[in-house]
């Protein structure tokens, strides 16, 4: 009787150029990849700025689908929030700049964060309350961006409870650190995309050896997202780069929690688990002695 190994099952998966490992990936939108041109840079970038492009022909059935599907995520809904709250801010500032930023006062009436409110006032909601917000047009902008080709395919491929767990830790870990680092008024709307990147490239790590040859090209454009949203949106008015660092290592550190198991290598699994765990509870337990101890 035959037994097969474990490691046929990963040499089986490297082998196949068009292998996208099931917590990576990239189709959230149904297309057709393994066409012979389906990762030739314009095509790549046609999915990326109009996915619907490649799901047929307008009101086809592949549309209706995408188009349902989208509407049953929690990210579409997270989105929305967001920017309902912005415009709505916007629209009560009296004194708005070129780049639509709301007045400080409107900001910290409604949930933004700084350290005189979370350090002096202990008004620690504003950990919540400024993930919902967005302080410029051009943040609106990026994250909606990256919210659609980035976080909506990461939905579907963990699922939405751990999709969940690190969009709220990681946002949560973000404005724990605004809170402490920065005097300026702050938001947060950028945290959660960061902290989902964090676990996207932990598990691009732990599984680029088998990721197919011709996946890896599409792959490579999602690493190029990372700096660009951090880039983008870390040095904007009214926005940390405190909080989004520590997001991404946020997003890292509970991803490792939740993906452990999926390295071939038991030791290794068995570090990167412990490494998550330590790092959680350092992130957690930063600001709390700072809160309690050191305040």
């Amino acid at each position: 009787m035959d037994i097969q190994s474990p490691l046929d099952d990963f040499r089986s998966e490297a082998s196949d150029p068009y292998y996208f490992p099931p917590e990576l990936n990239l189709q959230f939108w149904k297309t057709n990849l393994r066409e012979p041109e389906a990762f030739s840079a314009s095509r790549i970038w046609a999915r990326f700025y109009s996915p619907c492009f490649e799901a047929g022909e307008c009101c086809s059935p592949d549309r209706k689908k995408n188009g349902i599907h989208m509407l049953l995520t929690f990210t579409f809904y997270l989105l929305l929030a967001q920017i309902a709250f912005y415009i709505a801010l916007a629209v009560k500032s009296t004194d708005v700049t070129w780049q639509v930023v709301p007045n400080d006062d409107i900001l910290m009436q409604y949930g933004a964060i700084n350290k005189t409110s979370f350090l002096t006032d202990s008004q620690y909601y504003r950990v919540l309350s400024f993930f919902l917000m967005n302080s410029s047009i051009f943040q609106v902008l990026v994250n909606t961006f990256c919210f659609f080709i980035f976080c909506l395919p990461m939905e579907k491929s963990w699922g939405f409870v751990k999709y969940f767990i690190i969009v709220l830790f990681g946002g949560i870990i973000g404005g724990l650190f605004n809170g402490m680092h920065s005097d300026d008024v702050c938001t947060g709307s950028s945290c959660g995309i960061l902290a989902v990147m964090g676990c996207f490239i932990l598990l691009l790590f732990m599984k680029w050896p088998i990721i197919g040859s011709m996946v890896k090209q599409e792959y490579a454009f999602y690493i190029m997202l990372v700096p660009f949203e951090f880039l983008a949106t870390s040095f904007l008015p009214k926005v940390d780069w405190v909080a989004h660092l520590s997001s991404f290592i946020a997003g890292m550190a509970i991803g490792s929690i939740m993906f452990w198991k999926h390295l071939h290598n038991p030791t290794a699994s068995k570090a990167l688990l412990s490494i998550g765990i330590i790092t959680t509870i350092v992130l957690v337990a930063i600001p709390f002695v700072i809160l309690y101890v050191i305040g």
